[in-house]
């Protein structure tokens, strides 16, 4: 069966159960206003930028209430809509307003509450012209029921929006994998404290067929818990390799090539990320506090040369402390920062690596970043939940949660079989053993 997205489902079945009343019509109205203006406008881009509300309503039932203006707006083929919002906050949305440049059309929107109505006024404003262009009042009666369904916390969905494409044990302790696809191939690279075990996937099945020993070499750093990282990328129709750990100060750079890895340079902070930042290609990293198993307060972005990765200057920006961490772009251009602190609560650092004011919310130890959608683990002492979220939306309210037996030590980003998703590193302690179980979570859209 065809599945679409969930917030669409459940605004579907919201709106067919109250006969589309009052709330479904306001929204039809705001887009179609909006898009109206923009007919036949094919280079015009534009973004809601402001977004208040004078009523009662709550900053959940604000969220779902606006994706039923943007959803059209989206698809819209008169003009390029741009959505910026990052979520709502004491009745209010708040944007990225570092993309600003992107857009050549503001719309500001005020929703109010008059004499038992719903009512909105839409403000159009040309950036060239430094003019207003259009403004629009609507109204709508609104019935309680409709309100009430907005701020159901689970429309009941959330736990079919994914699935599990593998599901794997593995009898030792995984500090890491990442995959990619080579020439048609899917391979899978997993890390464990001495050495690289590559992976061939073909559909269900994943095979063995290469695994190097690391030498880290001195000084070395003992751990009550060995933790790594492993991340690889593509350059110049090559493929390379970067393994750090929190046990070894160096990080190692291999070249895949002929199914076997060659060691060709070393670097002192642990390769998370490449991306554009003002028209300049970076490494982006961390350093463990060696020994211990969190982050040292510290972002390092090198600039990227292909002919020597070690060449180039090295900026450093300075952040808390922390357990995990995973970078937001768009088009390889770095937008944000999204990490876990000491104190398990998510913290958000704009492209300038200003902290992002938000709201106070505690999660498990692992994020990742994966197009527009965020995943974490949970704030739990027994079984953990997998939980992900779209950026932008109320952090609160997940579009997918789902318990995970044991604790998800590790959580990143991937692809296989062409559908992208999460990679998640299952940890349970079996007595005085310690296994892993490797699952890749996807879009339950076939």
């Amino acid at each position: 069966m065809k599945k679409i997205l969930v917030f669409i489902i459940f605004f579907f079945t919201v709106f067919s159960l109250i006969n589309s009343q009052g709330i479904l019509r306001l929204s039809e109205k705001i887009n179609s206003n909006i898009s109206q203006f923009f007919k036949n406008k094919h280079n015009i881009t534009y973004s809601i930028i402001r977004f208040d509300n004078s009523t009662s309503l709550s900053d959940l039932e604000l969220q779902r209430f606006y994706h039923l203006i943007v959803t059209p707006l989206e698809k819209s083929e008169n003009g390029i809509f741009k959505d910026f919002l990052r979520g709502f906050n004491n009745s209010k949305g708040t944007y990225d307003l570092s993309r600003i440049n992107e857009i050549t059309h503001f719309i500001s929107i005020k929703i109010i509450e008059n004499m038992g109505k719903l009512g909105a006024g839409i403000i159009i404003y040309n950036r060239n012209s430094n003019r207003i262009v259009s403004i629009r009042y609507f109204e709508e009666a609104i019935v309680q029921p409709e309100v009430a369904l907005l701020g159901i916390s689970d429309p009941g969905l959330s736990s079919m929006e994914y699935r599990t494409d593998l599901d794997m044990k593995i009898d030792q302790d995984i500090l890491d994998l990442s995959s990619i696809e080579i020439k048609g191939s899917q391979y899978v690279f997993i890390l464990s404290e001495n050495k690289v075990d590559i992976y061939l996937l073909n559909g269900d099945s994943i095979k063995k067929t290469y695994s190097n020993k690391i030498k880290w070499g001195r000084p070395y750093y003992p751990a009550i818990h060995n933790e790594g990282n492993l991340f690889l990328f593509s350059e110049e129709n090559s493929i390379y390799l970067c393994v750090g750990t929190n046990f070894s100060k160096f990080t190692h750079i291999y070249k895949f090539e002929n199914s076997v890895l060659k060691k060709i340079t070393n670097l002192d902070f642990i390769v998370r990320d490449i991306f554009q930042l003002n028209d300049i290609k970076y490494f982006a990293g961390f350093n463990f506090n060696f020994g211990k198993n969190f982050y040292k307060g510290k972002l390092y972005l090198k600039q990227f040369h292909t002919d020597d990765f070690k060449r180039g200057e090295t900026f450093i920006k300075d952040l808390p402390d922390f357990y995990s961490a995973s970078f937001y772009k768009e088009e390889n251009e770095f937008k944000s920062l999204f990490l876990i602190d000491r104190d398990y609560k998510l913290r958000v650092f704009s492209d300038t690596i200003k902290e992002v004011s938000g709201k106070d919310f505690k999660f498990g130890s692992a994020v990742a970043i994966m197009e527009n959608l965020i995943a974490l683990s949970d704030y739990s002492e027994k079984n953990d939940n997998l939980k992900i979220f779209k950026i932008g939306d109320n952090i609160g309210n997940p579009i997918f949660n789902k318990a995970i037996e044991g604790s998800i030590k590790t959580i990143k980003r991937g692809k296989i079989n062409g559908k992208t998703g999460f990679w998640v590193i299952i940890e349970k302690n079996e007595g005085v053993s310690r296994r892993s179980r490797v699952q890749f979570w996807r879009k339950n859209i076939d």
